[in-house]
């Protein structure tokens, strides 16, 4: 399971804001019901956005991104432990 608090945290203690949204409207429609949104006002990068049918989806989508610009977000784990093809730094 993907400890989201961790990696929330760790985003805000490196200056960036982040949410994650749950679309109640997308939900129903069968669409990508999961949002993330992080921004960095003190990095010269667009701020990033993905949009996912699960939260781990989302989490797993923007770890790529992250990485391009130098955020680092905490090791995430499957539900298995298996956690190292997705960990970063």
């Amino acid at each position: 399971m993907i400890d989201v608090e961790a990696i929330l945290g760790s985003l805000a203690a490196q200056g960036v804001t982040a949410l994650l949204k749950a679309d109640a409207g997308r939900m129903a429609e069968d669409g990508p019901a999961w949002t993330f949104v992080a921004n960095c006002a003190l990095l010269d990068a667009p701020p990033i956005r993905v949009d996912a049918a699960t939260v781990e989806d989302c989490i797993r989508k923007v770890i790529p991104r992250h990485q391009v610009i130098g955020i680092a977000i905490p090791t995430i784990t499957d539900a298995d432990d298996d956690a190292a093809d997705v960990s970063l730094r």
